[in-house]
């Protein structure tokens, strides 16, 4: 009996499993496809929400509605040229006395939804142990926040070149657009999305974080008030530009890239921070937090830093 129930035992046996060889890669093409995945996915997310890119197509269309009521001046029409549409388009960050600043407002709310929502899903103990450096996490947010403020810059174009075909002017500078809303716009926008960002990181309270953002962004948009006028204490700020179809920009875009090179070294310095301090695991106590930001503390993030 007993060698019957081995030679039973040993047929129902299953085939040996033959593991495949794999070459597990961890080397920086592999971080850079972790990132670039990261950010798709973020930006998904976002587009997917109902509020994601639906209040700027609702300003966008407003604009190129009631475009003859804009492009006024002392309550005398103007001719909607590129110059005169960019201009109500392209505000600055703080600027509240236009409609666009609805896209401040969303990206301070976005980059919180991005920083928690492996957190807020339960998924932070899946995602916290992977092997995936938290430059990677940082890095493939904030581009999931960039492509989507590019999908509203897209959605302004769409709406100044609305504005301008429904006042009967074809003179269209497609070029113009692509220089002020992707170029000099948007690099406002991302400067205050890795601000946001970094809060969210070295905070780490949703809400508190929300509220630091909503009193630096009321900084921003009033600076007399806290008896700052100083560009170089505004975060962001710049001595503007101004465009003619004479002179083009003029002397104007050399002074706003030195301010903006400025700025976007103080938000690098930022974004070395935001990584020290990204929260991983459910240990959240300060102390926690510091020690881990020392073992972060590499030499290649130092060079980084005084780079």
């Amino acid at each position: 009996v007993p060698h019957k129930m081995v030679a039973e035992t040993a047929a129902v046996k299953s085939p040996a499993i033959t593991v495949p060889q794999v070459q597990r890669s961890f080397g920086f093409p592999a971080y850079f496809r972790q990132t670039l995945r990261i950010a798709w996915e973020s930006f998904k997310k976002i587009a997917r929400n109902p509020i994601g890119l639906a209040p700027v197509a609702v300003v966008a269309l407003a604009s190129a509605v009631f475009g003859d009521r804009i492009m006024t001046q002392f309550e005398i029409p103007m001719i909607p040229t590129t110059q005169q549409v960019l201009t109500y388009l392209a505000a600055p960050v703080g600027n509240l006395s236009t409609a666009w600043a609805v896209i401040s407002l969303l990206i301070v709310y976005f980059t919180g939804e991005l920083v928690w929502q492996e957190r807020e899903a339960g998924l932070s103990d899946l995602a916290d142990a992977s092997p995936v450096p938290e430059w990677v996490l940082l890095n493939g947010k904030f581009l999931g926040v960039g492509l989507l403020i590019m999908a509203w810059m897209v959605l302004m174009m769409a709406g100044g070149i609305g504005m301008q075909l429904g006042l009967n002017y074809d003179k269209l500078e497609i070029g113009l657009y692509l220089q002020v809303l992707f170029g000099l716009q948007l690099t406002d926008y991302l400067l205050f999305a890795l601000l946001a960002l970094v809060v969210h990181a070295v905070v780490n309270q949703k809400y508190i974080s929300y509220l630091v953002i909503l009193l630096v962004f009321s900084f921003l948009a009033f600076p007399s008030l806290f008896k700052v006028e100083h560009k170089m204490l505004i975060f962001g700020a710049d001595p503007g530009w101004w465009y003619t179809d004479m002179r083009g920009f003029g002397p104007t875009i050399g002074p706003w890239l030195w301010f903006k090179l400025y700025w976007i070294s103080w938000a690098l310095l930022l974004a070395v921070a935001a990584r020290l301090f990204w929260a991983r695991g459910r240990e959240q106590r300060l102390n926690y937090r510091l020690q881990s930001a020392q073992r972060r503390l590499t030499r290649s993030t130092i060079r980084v830093a005084l780079i």
